[in-house]
Formats: C-alpha cells, structure tokens, sequence
C-alpha cells in the first residue's frame, strides 16, 4: 500500500488508515509481515504516543511481524531511531551500505542510518 507521495511526505492518518485496512484483511489476504519504510522524529514516550507506534504494536499483537525503516538520523547518534520503528515489539531496519562489492564482509552501517537504542525509553531492539 502507498501512503507517501512521491517526495516521501505524507499524513499520519494516511498511515493509520493502512494499518487498518492491513488488520481487517489480514485474513483473506494472507498478511503476514508488514514492512513500513517511513518515519517521524520522536517527541514523546511510547506510552504516551504516537498514534503510528500504537498502530504497528495493534498489527504485532495481530500476529503480524512488522518490520520498520528505523530512520535517517544517524548523524544525531544513538537515541535517533524514529517512530515507529521505537515500539517495543516492532524490528527496526537499519540501511547498510555495500561499499560497492560483491562482498558481504565489508558491508557497514550508512553513516546517516538511525541508530538504538530507543529514546527515551532506552529499549535495545533486534534489527536487521
């Protein structure tokens, strides 16, 4: 499902209106794993918000695994992980570079890649 335009802006509830299509179809569609490649900054704990990590942690209790882009913000440090790659039960993907090779053993994170842990909760997080 689409819900960016094509210069990566969007609404949230353009988001929330996909994750709820995604978990009243889920069924008769087969949905078992849901990748989101966008984000926000975050502004407040999990707990409090925002709407988008409420969603992804509806569609993981749903027995859907999400897997989420954990953002752009690599040159702010560890802590910089967007929302919703934040919630709890979600996977974060960070983007890795190639160095332009065939090889897989000189790959390494993109400098500008989010990095964990969560703030402000702190939360260490598989990613992949």
């Amino acid at each position: 499902m689409k819900v960016l335009g094509s210069d990566g802006s969007g609404e949230v509830s353009n988001v929330l209106q996909a994750v709820d299509w995604i978990l009243a179809n889920r069924t008769l569609n087969h949905i078992r794993v849901v990748n989101m490649s966008l984000g926000h900054r975050v502004v407040r704990n999990v707990r409090q918000g925002p709407a988008t990590c409420q969603a992804v942690e509806a569609m993981n209790a749903a027995g859907i695994v999400v897997v989420v882009s954990a953002g752009n913000l690599g040159t702010l440090g560890y802590g910089s992980v967007t929302s919703p790659g934040v919630a709890p039960d979600v996977i974060y993907r960070r983007r890795r570079e190639d160095m332009n090779s065939c090889a897989v053993d000189d790959d390494d994170i993109a400098s500008y890649s989010s990095r964990g842990p969560t703030w402000p909760e702190h939360i260490l997080k598989p990613t992949s």
